[in-house]
């Protein structure tokens, strides 16, 4: 709700589903090099860096799954993940933004 208007109504999986908002998977990586990328990331795909080993990709709902099969596939040298999901309050602030009307 926002000011006594409904802004979006469901479970929070049935928000999610509806936002499509990307999933932020982070993975712990060892053996790459300053700046290095894994090379079972597709490429183009939103990756970033934020220390040493920590490797953070905003997956989009139909690519998270193949991403984490790669991730995770023989030979891969990760060694921790973290998958989270949009929360309550990044689904909020989407659907409110999608209520905003120009000026």
């Amino acid at each position: 709700m926002n000011r006594g208007i409904k802004v979006a109504d469901g479970s929070i999986d049935e928000l999610r589903r509806l936002a499509r908002l990307p999933t932020r998977i982070r993975l712990k990586v060892s053996g790459l090099a300053s700046g290095e990328v894994p090379a079972w990331l597709p490429t183009g795909a939103p990756c970033r860096r934020l220390n040493g080993h920590i490797v953070e990709i905003d997956a989009a709902p139909e690519q998270k799954i193949d991403l984490l099969h790669r991730a995770t596939a023989e030979g891969s040298a990760v060694e921790d993940i973290d998958v989270a999901p949009p929360s309550l309050d990044e689904l909020y602030a989407h659907f409110l933004k999608s209520m905003e009307t120009p000026r």
